[in-house]
């Protein structure tokens, strides 16, 4: 299909299967067979489907299917893997292309700095039981052509076990020989498919590529896609101009602030030095009177002004 004519594909991320219900997200709402005809509907002719390892290996039922599954009665008692068959197949069989996408290892949300799957492989889950996962999975639909395509790991990312590299820094750490790496295994057993490489942190840094090209290796050449999210909050350049844009608007909102209170201050403070002007006044026309205390100032003053003073009856007439 893919090589007899060039073809777009405008996909949806069907998420949920990765996390802790082990199956897609809305199947507690609508059947399957709804779902996918709403993306069909939607203009989608593809969807990547998101897995964890725990997910692929587990062998009892879906975690609480009564709540998880209760728009699709027919897969109460199924694995998260008999529900991830029937999402597939449903898919393909309406014409929607499937991309296979490893999420994570154990099953959860994605992402964090702190969750101890920023690289593909993890504590629990070594390099061997990533690449034997992928392996399974691709093995799995290779009879299916409407799989086309495999999302080896998402977003890279800081980890507890190091931070992953593009080309060097050795194995452990080195995404771009694991990619390479991983479609080989993919590729053992499905050698039809696309194979999708995500970039650095959080898949939004590719730079490194033109330094280690693994799209011109062997088993990548004219199969490889490379991925980037686009998150405005974490994209150094939009945070920069974002962060910049709010401190001149700060600084503009405090200088007008300011600009306020010091015009209030000198107000206050030439009407302050009338009234004491005033007062004065005042005090010396009783003096001259014979008066000891001028009077209040009310009686002395009905007003006092800048334009001037009326203490004139301080003393009788």
């Amino acid at each position: 299909l893919l090589r007899a004519h060039r073809l777009g594909l405008a996909c949806v991320n069907w998420y949920g299967a990765h996390m802790a219900q082990m199956v897609m997200n809305g199947l507690n709402r609508r059947n399957v067979s709804e779902m996918a005809a709403s993306l069909v509907e939607l203009g989608f002719n593809c969807a990547r489907l998101p897995y964890s390892l725990e997910m692929l290996l587990a062998t009892a039922a879906v975690p609480d299917p009564k709540d998880n599954l209760r728009a699709n009665p027919d897969l109460q008692g199924a694995t998260p893997l008999d529900v991830f068959d029937a999402v597939v197949e449903e898919l393909t069989r309406r014409g929607v292309m499937v991309i296979l996408n490893n999420h994570i290892s154990a099953a959860g949300w994605c992402c964090t700095l702190v969750d101890g799957e920023g690289l593909w492989h993890t504590s629990a889950y070594n390099e061997s039981r990533w690449l034997d996962g992928i392996g399974v999975m691709a093995k799995r639909y290779r009879d299916n052509p409407m799989v086309v395509g495999f999302d080896l790991r998402n977003e890279l990312r800081p980890s507890t076990l190091g931070t992953p590299t593009w080309g060097f820094g050795g194995g452990a750490v080195d995404w771009a020989g694991a990619a390479v790496r991983g479609a080989e295994r993919v590729l053992q057993e499905d050698n039809d498919l696309l194979i999708i490489v995500s970039g650095l942190f959080f898949s939004s840094f590719l730079c490194d590529v033109p330094n280690k090209p693994i799209h011109l290796e062997p088993p990548m050449i004219n199969r490889t896609v490379y991925t980037a999210h686009e998150y405005s909050f974490i994209n150094f350049h939009i945070s920069c101009r974002m962060a910049i844009g709010y401190f001149f608007a700060t600084l503009a909102v405090w200088m007008l602030l300011l600009w306020f209170v010091l015009l209030l201050s000198c107000c206050l403070e030439s009407q302050g030095l009338v009234g004491k002007a005033c007062m004065s006044e005042c005090l010396a026309r009783a003096v001259r009177c014979g008066r000891r205390q001028p009077p209040p100032r009310p009686a002395c003053c009905g007003r006092c002004v800048p334009a001037g003073c009326c203490c004139k009856s301080c003393c009788p007439q």
